[in-house]
């Protein structure tokens, strides 16, 4: 679907009238662009009857998006959600006491379309009965600048009036500071997208005469001083801290604008301490210290008069002040004519890269339109139940003397369950934490400050150590159970080397070591860096050195039932006992030829189930052909098995980085689990459904 040109979004509260006054301007004239301009109101919990009345227009055909929130959020919110509303390549977040004239929405997507400029500032005047009866046709003429200066000193503190601004997000640069907190509260949330892209945008616009009409009086109670004066530096200080000198064109602006006021009853205002504010936001200009402080100070006839008229030349002076005798005539040096454009030094370098203010949001939602595998494990996966298992058999610590409490025990096992999925070590697994959006939403850290640290991971495994992991194992296992996963079609039984970090030792260290013994001089922090629970072992001729992991996976799902972990020198038959699962629905037993012996043999058939283990020649006894294609029939179904294998190797490897036995078997146990989640996953994606 192809994207609309502009996005106009009404925030709105309790202003039906207004509204509808609004809207009966705006409709027709967005019908007449034939979609390229959509319209969407958020309503901030009204309790009037906003929701009917734009309910009416949607009944009555019109294109036009309703949105009604929960409860009220706050008035900076709810604009900041009609921000974020803006899908088209412009947006205009519009007041709902606002009136549109007749032609100015056409005149907007002609300049829009023709200029492409990164802001549009329209002028207002004040909504009364006589400007709205007004129908005489308006100059529809934009001025254009491609100094930012030049339009900072026109506009200038009216950029806080959020109607006059529309602005082109898909420039929207938004800076990596400062937090999205420091907005709210200030009454001029637009200022956080308007002066980032006054600081990149290289084309800016003006209409030259009124195109809208506001209505007077409506300031919500705010602190005028407060808003005008500390909250706008502030906005300028986190966004446009790189600009010193627009930072100081449009902070000047805002002390003349407040100036204003001074003598002035301000009854539509709080009431607050003026001087002070003013001292707070622009003490450090120097015509505030040279000529304003000063006047403020002196509360005389004299100074009243020479403050007002200061202010009312610089206020003639803004393109706010409304329409002129000639507005048509552009200020010299300032105003570039449209008859010129043509001939102005080219545009920066457009660039791909679009940077958002609500960038994190965006990354959200294209994570879930790809298809987070976290999300799908979280959805099948009950992980309140598994922790409830892990502090059954190894229950939390009560400290009677208080300290920090520790992370809940969900938390910590489905960060193991991350680790162990990408196998990453204790320090990295910290460090993803941090870093990675998708750990921290599947984790339920993304609004915690702290996160655990690989302190707090390696005692977490060390308080639940093999026990608490078998409990994982099974609780895993009990929950496909009760989803219909039962073992089915048949069991294949099979073993792979999982290779530890090798021990460099002397012979006669190794001499020792294989007789049992520690060497006298290994002190106690060498023992401790020293695995003398794996062992080594060769297979095709090669040598490893590590541990073993025995598996016993069902034909139909690929799922693991039952595992056996030892050391690498163990032979695979000796697990075979271990492993066997007789829950599985058929008697077929698979298993490759290092598992045959007739006593194995007479066994299965005792037990009546069907031997399908692999025959085994030897050195005076060849296989016969007939033997040789059995076994070509038993590995085409036995081979399942080395799917379990190469997936739990595409798990960041099998290779275990821990020293001893007890360590590998946490390892290898959630090994086995983590696998067991990423299969039901695949199930469920596939459309693989129990029965």
């Amino acid at each position: 679907m192809k994207q609309a040109l502009l996005s106009i979004c009404i925030p709105t509260f309790n202003r039906d009238k207004y509204l509808k006054r609004l809207l009966d301007a705006l409709l027709p004239a967005i019908a007449r662009q034939q979609g390229a301009v959509t319209l969407c109101v958020i309503d901030n919990a009204s309790s009037d009857g906003t929701g009917q009345l734009c309910r009416d227009y949607q009944q009555a055909g019109h294109a036009l998006t309703y949105i009604r929130n929960e409860e009220n959020i706050g008035a900076d919110a709810n604009a900041i959600k009609a921000f974020k509303q803006v899908d088209g390549i412009y947006g205009w977040v519009l007041g709902d006491d606002e009136y549109v004239y007749e032609q100015t929405l056409d005149s907007v997507v002609s300049v829009l379309n023709n200029r492409e400029p990164a802001i549009v500032y329209l002028k207002s005047e004040t909504c009364t009965a006589a400007a709205i009866a007004d129908n005489r046709p308006r100059n529809q003429a934009f001025d254009y600048h491609s100094s930012r200066l030049a339009y900072a000193r026109n506009i200038g503190v009216y950029f806080t009036f959020i109607s006059a601004i529309i602005f082109r997000k898909a420039l929207l640069v938004s800076p990596e500071k400062p937090p999205i907190k420091i907005i709210y509260g200030t009454f001029i949330p637009q200022l956080a997208w308007v002066l980032p892209l006054l600081e990149q945008g290289s084309l800016f616009a003006c209409s030259q005469e009124n195109l809208i009409a506001a209505e007077p009086n409506n300031t919500g109670g705010y602190r005028l001083f407060e808003v005008f004066g500390a909250n706008i530096k502030t906005m300028l200080d986190n966004f446009l801290a790189d600009e010193p000198k627009l930072r100081k064109v449009i902070l000047e602006s805002a002390m003349w604008f407040l100036a204003s006021f001074f003598y002035g009853s301000a009854s539509d205002f709080k009431k607050e301490n003026p001087l002070v504010a003013f001292d707070f936001a622009f003490k450090e200009l120097l015509s505030y210290r040279l000529i304003v402080r000063p006047l403020l100070s002196y509360k005389n006839l004299a100074s009243k008069i020479f403050v007002k008229a200061i202010c009312h030349i610089r206020k003639n002076t803004l393109y706010q002040s409304g329409t002129s005798k000639n507005p048509g005539v552009p200020s010299a040096g300032k105003i570039i004519p449209s008859r010129l454009l043509p001939s102005l030094s080219p545009m920066k370098p457009r660039n791909a890269i679009k940077k958002d203010l609500f960038a994190a949001d965006h990354h959200r939602q294209k994570i879930d339109h790809l298809g987070d595998p976290l999300v799908e494990i979280e959805k099948h996966i009950n992980f309140a139940a598994l922790a409830a298992e892990v502090d059954r058999v190894a229950p939390r610590p009560v400290s009677q003397q208080g300290g920090r409490p520790p992370f809940p025990t969900e938390t910590m096992v489905r960060i193991l369950v991350l680790k162990r999925l990408y196998n990453l070590s204790d320090e990295q697994m910290e460090y993803q934490l941090l870093d990675r959006m998708s750990y921290q939403r599947f984790c339920g850290l993304g609004q915690a400050v702290n996160i655990p640290d690989r302190t707090t991971i390696w005692t977490f495994e060390n308080r639940i150590g093999e026990t608490g992991a078998r409990a994982l194992f099974d609780g895993v296992s009990a929950q496909l159970l009760k989803q219909g996963y039962i073992a089915r079609g048949g069991q294949i039984i099979d073993a792979t080397l999982v290779p530890a970090p090798k021990q460099h030792n002397s012979s006669d260290e190794k001499m020792l070591l294989d007789q049992g013994a520690t060497p006298a001089d290994w002190k106690p922090a060498k023992r401790r860096q020293k695995d003398q629970d794996a062992s080594w072992t060769k297979k095709h001729g090669k040598s490893y050195f590590g541990y073993k992991l025995s598996v016993n996976v069902d034909n139909k799902y690929k799922l693991i039932r039952k595992f056996k972990t030892d050391t690498a020198s163990t032979h695979d038959s000796q697990h075979f006992d271990n492993v066997f699962d007789t829950s599985n629905t058929s008697r077929d037993v698979y298993a490759d030829r290092g598992y045959p012996s007739e006593a194995r043999g007479a066994q299965l058939a005792q037990d009546r189930f069907r031997n399908r283990i692999q025959r085994k020649g030897h050195a005076n006894k060849p296989l016969s052909e007939c033997q040789q294609q059995r076994n070509h029939r038993i590995a085409k179904v036995r081979a399942r098995v080395e799917h379990v294998f190469a997936m739990i190797d595409q798990m960041g490897g099998k290779l275990v980085r821990t020293i001893g036995q007890p360590r590998a078997n946490f390892a290898l146990t959630m090994m086995a689990t983590c696998y067991n989640l990423k299969r039901l996953v695949f199930l469920r994606k596939a459309g693989i459904v129990a029965f």
